[in-house]
């Protein structure tokens, strides 16, 4: 059994056990299918709306912060809320890969401050 599978079926049987999902089709070699529930329907759709209202209060603050605070950055801090808009809609398999990437990007604008830091 691989990792996804260790991973999957526990996840599937929780779902099943809140009444997200159902079997509603046993295929070749015992596979399932599943459906959404109406109940999993519309705990979706609230899932969705609050992502979309998450989002949305996340530009206002984007919009905030860039009047509250210094203009000459407004590209920068507009940037930050962007990255954090996207990293919402990642799927949880490139975590890793955009940890990676925020940790490089990190690294670079260190070094930016420590050659700033070094000139003066």
């Amino acid at each position: 059994m691989g990792s996804k599978q260790r991973t999957l079926y526990p996840l599937l049987k929780d779902l099943e056990e809140e009444h997200l999902i159902r079997i509603v089709e046993t295929g070749k070699r015992s596979k399932n299918i599943y459906r959404l529930t109406s109940f999993g329907e519309k705990t979706l759709q609230q899932i969705r709306g609050h992502r979309k209202e998450s989002r949305e209060k996340m530009l206002v603050l984007r919009n905030l912060f860039i009047e509250i605070f210094r203009q000459d950055k407004s590209t920068l801090y507009r940037l930050f809320f962007e990255i954090r808009i996207v990293i919402d809609d990642l799927s949880p398999d490139n975590n890793g890969r955009a940890a990676r990437i925020l940790e490089k990007c990190i690294d670079d604008l260190r070094r930016i401050k420590s050659d700033v830091c070094d000139t003066r």
